[in-house]
């Protein structure tokens, strides 16, 4: 799926999202990230690491627009600062260098916003424009468990005749690796 922010003028999509990946300590890995101005005019944009929490209670995520992630010291753009013209898609290629004595997992965000902030429209209104991709990278080293566990599994009503029926599926992640769930429910009698 794709990271889309669009206001007034600024129309920025980024594939993929959430950028996922598996890396071996010691070594860099190359990720990419391609991103697209779908605005109607020039863009000068720049990509930076930030540091983000979730909320344990309601699932809200708080991105910090100042921290950087633990990360940070690892990482290295082959474009901080680039313009993109109107349509154009930017390939943005990502170093990560993980150090050996890495832990298990990592997640921070990546913020592609605008170089400078503009003027304020006729209007008096300010578009700053920035669009985050949560980056979740885990560690493929010896120790790392990969497990979940249901936490949590209501419905809005005890007997269903006729679908669509509201599930809500809580999952707690008691591993040491960043794991995302996926699969089918199947409801029977």
């Amino acid at each position: 799926s794709d990271a889309v922010a669009a206001e007034g003028n600024f129309s920025i999509q980024i594939t993929p999202s959430p950028l996922v990946a598996t890396v071996k300590p010691g070594v860099t890995t190359k990720l990419e990230l391609k991103i697209r101005n779908g605005g109607t005019a020039s863009e000068n944009l720049k990509i930076e690491p930030r540091s983000f929490q979730v909320n344990a209670t309601n699932g809200k995520v708080q991105l910090n627009d100042t921290a950087l992630p633990s990360v940070a010291p690892w990482l290295s753009f082959s474009q901080p600062t680039f313009t993109a013209l109107p349509g154009q898609w930017v390939t943005e290629e990502i170093s990560l260098a993980v150090p050996k004595d890495a832990g298990f997992s990592y997640s921070f965000a990546l913020v592609i916003s605008r170089q400078n902030i503009p003027a304020p429209t006729e209007s008096g209104q300010l578009i700053k424009g920035s669009v985050a991709v949560f980056a979740l990278i885990n560690v493929n080293r010896p120790g790392s468990v990969s497990k979940l566990e249901l936490a949590q599994f209501t419905t809005s009503k005890h007997i269903y005749e006729y679908l669509p029926a509201d599930l809500d599926i809580r999952l707690k992640n008691t591993g040491n690796t960043i794991v995302q769930p996926y699969g089918n429910v199947l409801i029977q009698r």
